[in-house]
């Protein structure tokens, strides 16, 4: 039998699976009522399925809101989310946010809710079996799925061709916990400005103090690139500097910016005169 991933496959043994073995499910997504009619119904499905969930209309780029959510998800501790809050918005989400999930598995659902809520429904069987649920999903809903299917599958073939015979493999990395990442020592920045001089001169991209410190912090393991990229959302928002978003939410303190600071700040001066550190500067770094 030819392997297939689909929801419409996929949900039912993952739910019948979860209910037998006593893991939790929580979904994110759609309208509360859809949300409220999913639930309702699986629970009806399966009565003692351990199931929460929160509707998706929510302001994404409103940290408080965001927070709020996070709280809820991590309050339920589910084994396993499932956000259908649609493409891109749902990827772009989990990853802003997957570090400060407490969940052991995360699922992009699409409009997932929405079937097990009964408002969108699935394929035949015969259809899907042959691999046409695309089809039945564009006849279903022509006007929201038109341009996807159309234009976006070709476009997707034709960037897999394109990544194929010119792009590079690609690289798997390491994410440490946040705990970990959190409890870095102050050797481990020490480590990094004394052996990464050479990347900074050699950078012509970085170019001012606060770019310097974000990717000073983030390379000796002391903020991520997730947390980054929330902290300058709020700081657009907010209106704030960088350093003080990143104290308000804790992740660093006003120690470790400043001495930070001191060094970029020495940095830029090297680099300004196109000279080399001095030793007894090198070393303190």
């Amino acid at each position: 039998m030819q392997y297939r991933v689909s929801y419409t496959l996929l949900m039912p043994t993952l739910l019948q699976h979860c209910y037998h073995h006593g893991f939790s499910v929580f979904l994110l997504g759609s309208k509360p009522q859809h949300l409220d009619a999913a639930l309702y119904r699986l629970r009806k499905q399966y009565p003692s399925l351990k199931l929460s969930g929160h509707h998706g209309y929510f302001k994404t780029d409103d940290p408080h809101q965001n927070e709020a959510v996070i709280r809820q998800i991590n309050s339920a501790k589910p084994d396993i989310l499932i956000v259908g809050m649609g493409m891109p918005l749902q990827e772009n989400w989990i990853r802003l946010h997957r570090d400060y999930l407490n969940v052991h598995a995360i699922m992009c659902g699409g409009a997932i809710i929405d079937r097990l809520a009964g408002v969108v429904t699935d394929c035949p069987k015969l259809l899907s079996d042959i691999g046409l649920e695309w089809l039945y999903r564009l006849c279903r809903e022509p006007k929201r799925l038109a341009a996807r299917y159309l234009f976006g599958n070709p476009a997707f073939v034709f960037q897999v061709a394109l990544a194929k015979l010119y792009g590079s493999p690609l690289k798997v990395e390491y994410m440490q916990p946040m705990s970990q990442v959190r409890l870095k020592a102050k050797d481990s920045s020490d480590n990094f400005c004394s052996n990464s001089k050479l990347q900074y001169t050699s950078s012509t991209t970085v170019t001012t103090n606060m770019e310097h410190l974000s990717h000073c912090l983030i390379a000796a393991g002391l903020l991520t690139q997730t947390q980054l990229e929330i902290a300058q959302s709020e700081q657009q928002l907010s209106g704030m500097n960088l350093d003080e978003v990143l104290l308000q939410k804790k992740w660093l303190n006003q120690q470790t910016i400043e001495y930070f600071k001191e060094k970029v700040v020495l940095l830029d001066r090297s680099m300004s005169l196109g000279a080399s550190l001095p030793t007894k500067t090198t070393a303190l770094l």
